[in-house]
């Protein structure tokens, strides 16, 4: 096996080596609390080559790399204590009709297994665009779908999962969805130049 950084050889079972890994450490991104998007690395090597194999590869072993250090990250920790419910970004139907995992929906459910907060669907109609997420120009418009219950006592808190960001805009899209929750957004890495 071959690791999809440097692609040196590596023991089986593995995705990536030690020195990849520790390359993709040293990417983080310095957040404060207050943000409400968050995203934890850079989106460059060796971490987008991860990216990459489990999305369009499929690759079960890079998925479980990715679920371990996204999860692993004190941000994450701080935010899932924070969240009483967790949500992915939709995927595209350009996304499904290509056969891409979801990875913001798996990182989602994996966060939520060992968690206080309920894994939740978004709203069904912010996912339906033909285009590519990261192509698409203009904004489409907002429909309102509540996908949780509205407790009008208290406000809860929603934090939003997603795989790369780019501009942020299907993340502030997707925060109008849910006018009556604190809205906070952890994103596993920024693709923003």
């Amino acid at each position: 096996m071959v690791c999809l950084g440097c692609k040196k050889n590596i023991p089986i079972f593995k995705v990536i080596c030690f020195g990849c890994l520790k390359i993709i450490y040293e990417l983080s991104v310095n957040n404060s609390n207050e943000q409400k998007i968050s995203s934890l690395f850079s989106y460059q090597e060796p971490l987008r080559s991860l990216v990459i194999s489990a999305k369009v590869e499929r690759n079960w072993l890079a998925t479980q790399s990715l679920k371990k250090i996204l999860s692993h990250s004190v941000r994450t920790q701080y935010l899932l204590e924070w969240a009483d419910y967790v949500t992915p970004a939709p995927s595209s139907l350009w996304s499904r009709i290509h056969l891409k995992f979801d990875l913001a929906y798996i990182l989602a459910h994996h966060l939520t297994r060992k968690t206080k907060a309920t894994l939740v669907p978004p709203p069904w109609t912010t996912g339906w665009n033909i285009s590519k997420q990261s192509k698409r120009k203009r904004r489409s418009p907002v429909h309102s779908t509540q996908a949780i219950p509205v407790d009008n006592r208290s406000k809860k808190n929603i934090l939003l999962i997603d795989d790369v960001t780019t501009s942020g805009q299907t993340l502030n899209r997707l925060e109008k969805h849910f006018p009556h929750y604190n809205v906070r957004a952890l994103c596993l890495c920024s693709a923003k130049s």
